[in-house]
């Protein structure tokens, strides 16, 4: 089956046995958090590679919501300093909570590069945007998305469940691994924006902009 990509028709393949969420994973890793034993394992790993497969693993649960979606067509290895199995597993996380808050419209995926100055160096970076058009956010409850066990409120729970431990998790992976992750909505209905953001190995020119 197809869907309709901003630059034209890509073709997406389901591989493999369709995820589904196992709450206790997501509690042993919470545990491994509380007691500082959460690793990764970091190697040059091709980050528009593992996102082409994260969109795969969601590809059949996309269709049977009926939304569209739109994603980059990057022909070029992202070459980032990563833990493959783990980044794989925030990106699913990503791409189905934008899956399953999404009753219709869209999900749209981006990729961009910068650089930026940190510490007095010049690093690149490649961020993942992934946007969707579903119930959003308040903004005054975003932040706590990001603590263990936390959903909006108690009828975003019974009505779309989850343990309220993707985002926690989530987000101590990707500092692991020298990155952030970042989630802002602009309110209830008003859908919701989720930006992971890693170093690249790639480095940057000397000159800004060039």
């Amino acid at each position: 089956f197809f869907f309709q990509a901003e630059d034209g028709i890509r073709d997406y393949k389901v591989t493999g046995v369709q995820t589904c969420a196992l709450p206790i994973y997501d509690i042993l890793d919470l545990a491994k958090i509380e007691a500082g034993k959460l690793s990764v394992v970091l190697e040059p790993v091709n980050l528009a590679e593992i996102l082409q497969e994260s969109l795969n693993l969601q590809a059949a649960a996309i269709r049977n919501k009926g939304v569209q979606l739109h994603t980059p067509n990057w022909e070029d290895d992202i070459i980032v300093q990563a833990d493959s199995v783990k980044l794989k597993q925030v990106l699913i996380n990503v791409i189905g909570n934008a899956v399953k808050f999404t009753e219709r419209g869209s999900i749209t995926v981006k990729i961009s590069l910068q650089c930026d100055k940190i510490a007095g160096n010049l690093q690149k970076f490649a961020t993942i945007a992934v946007k969707d058009t579903g119930i959003g956010i308040d903004p005054q409850q975003q932040e706590k998305l990001f603590r263990p066990f936390v959903m909006v409120d108690g009828s975003t729970t019974r009505r779309f469940s989850g343990t309220g431990l993707g985002l926690a998790i989530s987000r101590n992976l990707i500092q692991l691994m020298g990155g952030s992750i970042s989630l802002s909505s602009k309110g209830r209905d008003l859908g919701t924006l989720v930006e992971i953001r890693l170093p690249l190995l790639e480095a940057c020119p000397l000159v800004l902009g060039t």
